[in-house]
């Protein structure tokens, strides 16, 4: 597999220091054929609103907590991609805010 796509979670490491096991440069993925640093913007936006959520709402306090909050950002994303005037720019808010509650039940619910 190459780097971007067989990361752990502990080797995420959003700073500004260069990451050897994310090869955060331009370097083309061979796999999804997406800048390497197009990936590490995304996952820095999914951070920051894991971050955002967590300072707001409590922690999940079951799995089945998580995956109602997890269906409901899944059908707001649901609801925007299938919207007549679909906006990508609200696409894109919802598909973080899934990813981020994603992350956020891996998180919490270990």
């Amino acid at each position: 597999m190459d780097n971007c796509h067989s990361f752990r979670m502990e080797t995420i490491k959003m700073s500004n220091k260069h990451d050897e096991n994310l090869m955060c440069n331009d370097k083309m993925c061979k796999r999804c054929n997406k800048k390497i640093s197009d990936i590490e913007v995304v996952l820095t936006l999914i951070k920051k609103e894991l971050i955002r959520a967590m300072s707001i709402f409590p922690p999940m306090s079951s799995h089945h907590e998580a995956i109602a909050v997890i269906e409901e950002e899944f059908l707001e994303l649901r609801r925007e991609v299938f919207n007549k005037y679909a906006d990508t720019e609200n696409m894109r808010k919802e598909a973080e805010q899934l990813a981020a509650m994603c992350v956020r039940m891996m998180v919490e619910l270990n």
